[in-house]
């Protein structure tokens, strides 16, 4: 028979102190894993809000100075590289009655890692050959189409990384309608 005294002290093994750290390294990876979605699906947030935000602040300059405002989708590149140019800026513009354009937005620029999509159906507005989509607010909130759109007026937020999927293949997008004759915007998330 063993006998023990008061004197000694347990510890853990080596073993055990291993595999205590193997699920704390496994729980840190799915909660990384699950903080850049997050991070991810805020980023698109944003930029679906910035182009809501643009187009309402167009639409009240129309009918605030009863001139027909610009709102337009730019293809430029970050950084100054013309072959790596997506549609990552929007701007809004005054367009006087002889034709004169002012700038009433500043060429903002989505958050970093968005563009909105010209994959075929998740975009109508945007002209691709052209580098812009633009469409005009009259002063009584109808729009007209200068490129893209026709019968369908909407953009779709993707993060860069699904910039080349279609949309069964999206997980994380936001897709903003335009009402065409109130100019009033509908986001819709999956």
């Amino acid at each position: 028979m063993c006998r023990t005294t008061g004197s000694e002290k347990s510890a853990f093994t080596l073993l055990e102190l291993l595999v205590v750290m193997a699920i704390a390294v496994a729980m840190m990876v799915f909660f990384v894993g699950a903080l850049s979605d997050v991070l991810r699906a805020g980023r698109i947030t944003q930029a679906a809000q910035t182009i809501v935000d643009a187009i309402n602040l167009a639409r009240e300059t129309a009918v605030a100075r009863n001139n027909v405002v610009e709102v337009v989708f730019k293809k430029e590149a970050r950084d100054g590289v013309a072959d790596q140019a997506y549609f990552q800026r929007v701007l809004g513009r005054v367009v006087a009655k002889d034709g004169t354009k002012t700038e009433i937005l500043c060429r903002h620029w989505l958050p970093e890692g968005t563009l909105i999509s010209t994959v075929s159906g998740l975009s109508s507005m945007l002209d691709e050959t052209l580098g812009e989509g633009i469409f005009r607010i009259r002063p009584n909130g109808e729009l007209e189409t200068v490129t893209g759109a026709g019968n369908h007026w909407f953009v779709t937020v993707v993060a860069f990384g699904d910039k080349d999927r279609n949309a069964s293949a999206l997980r994380n997008f936001a897709t903003i309608q335009i009402n065409p004759f109130t100019a009033r915007t509908f986001t819709h998330r999956p």
